[in-house]
């Protein structure tokens, strides 16, 4: 980018490592969590947990709409 001043990459480069960070899985699914937890007892959410370690193992870093193809259902 011609004539970018460094200051405005910086800031601009913060804001998408902000965003990325928000769209992994592991975000998404400790989001997902904190909704799921309502009505939920403990045994189960346990069992959510240790279902959603092994994803994030595998997938926790990845980002959600690269996986999607930038479509969001």
């Amino acid at each position: 980018m011609k004539g970018d001043v460094p200051a405005q990459k910086i800031k601009l480069d913060r804001i998408a490592a902000t965003v990325a960070a928000s769209n992994s899985f592991k975000a998404v699914a400790d989001e997902w969590l904190k909704v799921e937890r309502e009505g939920r007892s403990g045994v189960t959410m346990k069992k959510l947990r240790w279902l959603l370690a092994f994803i994030n193992a595998a997938l926790g870093s990845g980002s959600v709409i690269a996986e999607l193809g930038g479509v969001i259902p």
